[in-house]
């Protein structure tokens, strides 16, 4: 039997303690070693890695990741702006919804609005008429003012004796419409108009007499109808026969009285007269003409306060400032179609001195 030789193996064998633990150490390290080198194997290479966190591939490009982190960035902002917006809107229309839901709801209105003041009338031939004298509308929602009033008076002849129907519709700003008629009565009043031609000859003979200038003609006659005619409002007539027929009859009578018979007296002495209404319908007055000008000549009776000054022979102005003394302001508003301008320069007649139109 051969003899193993154990000569190699005694070369690894420790002799003693020392080497011992020097071997011990070795095989430590040695066994670290190969520790790192199995991990570090295993491990990406970092320049590797840190090259892999720069780019990226897409088709075979290669982008920068700054770029795309900017692209993202940009993609961020505008989603944040969106966001925004959409909040904005949200916020916006939440506000609209609180709006319209605090908003008072309409109350539906089915009731059409009331005429009032509407009676038959009676006019002579060949004379004139208002139709929207007196006249008030009301509603339970709209106002006056708001009301639409239609006046249907086609069927109207005026030269022609006869009843003829008028047809009054408002309509209210919701649509609802009432409807009223009324009938007008136009005659020949051969009596009466004889009755008030006699009368205004005599009248106007008598207190004439004796007056040298026009200016104290026109006086006399407005004092006259101012003296002799006692003021009641609403009176029925509104035809210039019938209504001075009353005047010198009954001695009674509203403004359209006065005027009426101022407007016959004034042209029997030989004046030119205009026709004048209030733009509302409420009130009567004549312009006449004198001297070559026109001046506003109103012989109504009026409020014991303002009495003291005579609406007689007024200019334009003093017209206006008569109006703001009473404190109506519309007292001579009118409509200046067709109407001749009046004097500028004033008589000064009256003694009582009107207010400034500065004051």
């Amino acid at each position: 039997m051969k003899k193993e030789d154990n000569s190699k193996i005694n070369l690894i064998k420790p002799k003693n303690r020392e080497e011992r633990v020097m071997l011990l150490l070795i095989l430590a390290v040695v066994l670290l070693i190969a520790i790192v080198m199995i991990t570090g194997y295993n491990k990406p290479n970092q320049k590797d890695e840190k090259k892999d966190e720069k780019s990226f591939v897409i088709s075979d490009v290669v982008y920068p990741e700054e770029e795309m982190n900017s692209g993202n960035a940009k993609t961020s902002t505008e989603e944040v702006k969106k966001s925004e917006t959409t909040t904005e809107l949200t916020t916006t229309e939440e506000a609209t919804t609180e709006e319209k839901t605090t908003e008072t709801p309409k109350v539906a209105d089915y009731e059409p609005p009331v005429i009032e003041g509407l009676k038959d009338k009676e006019v002579l031939l060949n004379e004139s008429i208002s139709y929207r004298e007196g006249v008030t509308l009301s509603d339970n929602i709209d106002a006056p003012e708001d009301i639409k009033l239609e006046i249907n008076n086609s069927e109207v002849r005026l030269d022609e004796e006869g009843t003829y129907r008028v047809v009054y519709t408002a309509t209210d700003t919701a649509g609802n419409s009432s409807e009223e008629i009324i009938y007008i009565t136009v005659r020949d009043n051969a009596e009466k108009k004889e009755f008030v031609d006699k009368k205004v000859d005599y009248i106007v003979s008598s207190i004439l007499k004796n007056k040298k200038t026009d200016l104290d003609k026109l006086h006399a006659i407005w004092r006259y109808v101012y003296n002799n005619i006692e003021y009641v409002g609403n009176a029925k007539d509104r035809d210039i026969y019938g209504a001075a027929y009353d005047a010198i009859k009954k001695r009674q009578g509203d403004c359209y009285y006065y005027f009426a018979l101022s407007k016959l007296l004034l042209e029997k002495a030989g004046f030119e007269t205009v026709d004048m209404e209030r733009i509302d319908g409420t009130h009567y007055w004549n312009l006449v003409k004198y001297n070559g000008e026109w001046y506003h000549f109103d012989a109504c009776w009026h409020d014991k306060d303002y009495h003291e000054f005579r609406t007689f022979m007024l200019t334009e102005k003093e017209a206006v400032a008569y109006g703001k003394w009473v404190r109506r302001e519309d007292y001579y508003e009118y409509d200046h179609t067709g109407i001749p301008e009046t004097a500028e320069e004033s008589l000064n007649w009256n003694k009582k001195k009107l207010p400034t139109l500065e004051d």
